[in-house]
């Protein structure tokens, strides 16, 4: 006998079905543990039960197994039809439930849940379960140990789906459930229930609104899409009582020029708003970054300069975009700097009135023009160079790269990537770690590419690429690219992992016995490199020394920990942290000590942690001392990786008030100049090639209005 039912509503995956038995499915798509069968139809699920079986016994499964998918369980009439409403299916008896749920278990034997990627290094996957069938092969979904949904994965498609999901789930889980307002006991409107054809309707308007358009999936999942849709829904619960009649769409929608038009009225009161903000945080603000990096338009060839202003508030790191603006004169370092000045004083920032730490790349325009500032190299940007520059001190390493490339681009040319089940990844020479991922899609696919490359008698394309070698250098550079990946981050600290990070780096470069000959030559350069481009000033080892896990500098010499303690009490006294009234800001510049300063070599740790590895041996004896500083050094303190690195310094503000202050203060300045990077990431999916008439001034009035898509 075989039973339709209505598909469920909603974001996830369709519920499966169960019966009281081993189901024959009419169609179905997958078969893993918590959502073991799917039914691939467009409006209903169609299930049959075999002979011999209960035929009214059937259990819609809530994706985990504990007592909740037990309420999930009915009895069907075989009378009712196949379109009956459920409110005319029974609940199930315990017994029948029970024998649905041993049965249950016997059919989840056949996969088991798996750890992680070892590779992975998001947090999110401490909440995660990757999904292992019976022949040890990896499913490409994931579970969720927090509702225990299943969620589809794969290394080719990345991860900023299950994050979010991770991170809305947490959301959830923080939020308070037995507290409730005076709000909760007065009577509310009833939610409106949205049928299942009303939900096929929308789904069908959003398939033919991405279609028609050319629009991303993913459209019907932003912010600004379900801000637009709930001004519709509103607009319609307003006048729905009145009767009136169906309102048409083109009565609502604007003109796109009438679109233009409102977003740069948008973009100036929300410039006038942001003027407000930074005129009320900055006075409670020690220490200000700004970050500045140059783009150009592929498109027309113009180039635009981002200017970006990073500070600390309420335990929070905040960022802003002051303005991305067409740059159309001669990018010397003296028109960089007017318009650096000019920026920052149409927001009423005076760089002679704050201490302002401005972090650029490499460019020699940028470190010209920021001449007698305080200046930060970003961390990223080195350490692309050192790698870059080391590979063309390896004139075979670069054979072995343009032997990577050709078997990349044949793959490519001859539509053969759809083969595999790691598409091969051609590097590019602007983006970080690229050589990395090119060399590791080879080594994952290679066995799966000389298959393929035979079957067409094309194996030469591989004569040139050791696998051995190939792995040896994907391991090498898979530190650096996790470097990469910590540093440039936005929303956390990260000016304290510089130099642990530097140090690992380096101790990585020491010769092994097993290390191929290539691979030597290749760490030999790179670690002259890391020398050459790496610029370790007094705040990184401030910012180190201020980390509660590598406050003893262990790893250091004692003229250079003295040098940092020493450069501590100054930049205290520069900042005017110990002022009575510290809302006064001083005009003096911060000194910051540029030289690169030569580090103990230890060959110690090979460990997950970097701030662990950096902080060594930890002596926690206490005593007395005269300082502050003294204090904060010899006192035993605990940090766990549920601490965040403001609040813990907040928490500690009572015992060490102007350390505190400083921490909060260093900590908001980034390593890396990456939000420039992001910013000119979105303009140039807003200069799309279909979009470059777009003047100037709307790019920066969009990526204005962006700074606050979060509020």
């Amino acid at each position: 006998m075989t039973y339709c039912f209505p598909r469920r509503c909603g974001n996830h995956l369709a519920p499966p079905l169960y019966a009281s038995g081993v189901l024959r499915v009419i169609q179905y798509r997958h078969h893993f543990p918590g959502n073991v069968l799917h039914v691939n139809t467009d409006r209903y699920h169609s299930i049959s039960s075999t002979s011999g079986l209960n035929d009214q016994v059937v259990t819609f499964v809530a994706r985990r197994l504990d007592s909740s998918i037990l309420e999930n369980t009915y009895i069907l009439s075989p009378k009712i039809n196949i379109e009956a409403p459920l409110d005319k299916i029974r609940p199930a008896t315990s017994e029948e439930r029970l024998a649905t749920y041993s049965k249950l278990q016997q059919l989840l034997v056949k996969y088991s849940l798996a750890e992680a990627p070892s590779s992975s290094h998001g947090m999110f996957w401490e909440h995660l379960f990757r999904i292992k069938s019976s022949n040890n092969e990896y499913q490409p979904f994931v579970q969720c140990q927090l509702c225990h949904d299943i969620l589809a994965y794969s290394i080719a498609n990345g991860t900023s789906t299950i994050s979010n999901h991770v991170k809305n789930c947490l959301n959830k889980l923080s939020k308070p459930k037995n507290n409730k307002i005076l709000d909760d006991f007065l009577s509310k409107s009833t939610e409106v229930n949205v049928t299942v054809n009303d939900k096929r309707s929308i789904t069908v308007a959003c398939a033919k609104f991405c279609s028609f358009d050319l629009r991303s999936f993913n459209i019907v999942k932003g912010s600004g899409f379900t801000s637009f849709c709930q001004s519709l829904l509103n607009l319609g619960y307003q006048y729905g009582s009145a009767k009136l009649g169906v309102p048409s769409a083109n009565s609502l929608l604007p003109d796109p020029t009438n679109i233009s038009r409102t977003v740069a009225q948008l973009a100036e009161e929300y410039r006038e708003k942001l003027k407000d903000i930074l005129k009320k945080d900055l006075q409670e603000v020690k220490l200000v970054g700004v970050s500045t990096d140059y783009w150009k338009n592929s498109g027309t060839g113009e180039n635009y300069l981002t200017i970006n202003i990073h500070y600390s508030k309420n335990e929070q790191l905040v960022t802003y975009m002051l303005r991305t603006s067409l740059f159309d004169q001669s990018k010397t370092g003296e028109n960089t700097r007017k318009k650096i000045f000019s920026v920052l004083s149409n927001y009423d920032i005076d760089p002679n009135n704050y201490h302002i730490v401005y972090i650029t790349d490499n460019g020699s325009n940028l470190i010209c023009g920021l001449q007698g500032e305080v200046h930060l190299r970003c961390i990223c940007h080195c350490l692309n160079l050192a790698l870059h520059n080391g590979v063309d001190l390896c004139p075979s390493l670069e054979l072995l790269i343009k032997s990577c490339q050709g078997l990349c681009t044949h793959f490519k040319r001859c539509e053969m990537n759809q083969l595999l089940s790691t598409s091969l990844k051609l590097n590019v020479e602007t983006r970080w770690n690229s050589i990395h991922d090119m060399m590791e899609s080879i080594s994952i696919s290679y066995q799966k590419c000389e298959d393929l490359l035979l079957d067409r008698n094309e194996t030469y394309y591989l004569d040139d690429i050791d696998r051995k070698l190939i792995l040896a250098l994907v391991k090498f550079l898979s530190l650096f690219k996790t470097a990469s990946e910590q540093l440039s981050a936005d929303t956390t600290p990260t000016l304290h992992l510089v130099v642990p990070w530097f140090t690992k780096l380096k101790n990585s470069c020491e010769q092994k016995g097993d290390d191929p000959l290539l691979l030597i030559q290749f760490k030999i350069a790179v670690s002259k490199m890391l020398d050459e481009k790496i610029y370790l000033t007094s705040l990184h080892y401030i910012a180190t020394f201020l980390y509660p896990v590598t406050k003893k500098l262990s790893t250091l010499n004692n003229k250079l920990r003295n040098e940092i303690y020493a450069d501590t009490r100054k930049i205290i006294k520069t900042l005017g942290i110990q002022q009575e009234n510290r809302s006064t800001m001083s005009t003096k510049t911060i000194d910051v000590v540029n030289n690169s300063r030569k580090k103990k070599k230890n060959d110690f740790f090979m460990g997950d942690d970097v701030m662990q590895e950096f902080a060594g041996e930890i002596d926690e004896d206490c005593d007395d001392n005269l300082d502050e500083i003294d204090r904060y050094i010899n006192t035993k303190l605990s940090f766990s990786k549920d601490d965040t690195l403001l609040g813990w310094w907040n928490k500690h503000s009572l015992i060490f008030p102007q350390l505190s202050l400083l921490a909060k203060s260093i900590f908001a300045i980034p390593a890396s100049s990456a939000t420039s990077e992001r910013i000119f990431s979105s303009a140039g999916r807003i200069l799309e090639k279909r979009r470059q008439s777009l003047k100037p001034g709307v790019v920066d009035d969009i990526l204005m209005i962006r700074n606050f898509r979060e509020i």
